[in-house]
């Protein structure tokens, strides 16, 4: 028996009859040899370091993009405009949104119906000078308690000295 194998034209871009990839494309000789080369790769250990290196460059690729699109919307005024699209007002610059909804949520109150009920900014300024104050306060209470305690034995020192020196001198 003779067996003659004959190989014509086959390059990398050689189409293989039963093989597809990703979206059903038929695969050719070079996506499954650079698969092979993927997938043995993937098992080394240099791989964990090529994969964060991509996710770097990836990122800074990303930041590159979008940091100029994210400084153009910044830059741009903004209209606003009612619930059916009609503009309401002058175009405002995104910093002057930011500092008006900053405004609105210091003044709001959260529960309006509460006997307590104070705008948020008052509230948390209050909470602050009382953290502030309590700390203050705390230390000066506790130097001041030191002085006592001081103060107390030394005291209590000096009449046990000399309630000693009359036991033991009768005088």
């Amino acid at each position: 028996m003779q067996i003659e194998v004959k190989v014509g034209d086959i390059d990398l871009s050689t189409v293989i009859p039963g093989y597809y990839g990703p979206a059903d494309e038929a695969m050719t000789i070079g996506d499954l040899v650079i698969a092979e080369i993927a997938r043995r790769f993937m098992e080394t250990d240099d791989w964990r370091t090529l994969r964060a290196r991509i996710r770097e460059i990836r990122d800074e690729e990303i930041r590159t993009q979008i940091t100029p699109m994210i400084a153009d919307a910044v830059a741009k005024p903004i209209q606003r405009t009612s619930s059916y699209g009609t503009p309401i007002g002058e175009p405002l610059s995104m910093c002057e949104v930011v500092v008006e909804e900053a405004r609105t949520v210091l003044q709001s109150v959260r529960d309006p119906h509460s006997r307590n009920a104070e705008p948020l900014g008052r509230k948390l300024i209050r909470e602050m000078v009382e953290k502030e104050m309590r700390a203050e306060l705390g230390a000066v209470i506790k130097d001041e308690r030191q002085k006592v305690v001081d103060a107390v034995r030394a005291q209590a020192a000096d009449l046990i000295t000399e309630a000693v020196t009359k036991g033991v001198t009768g005088r």
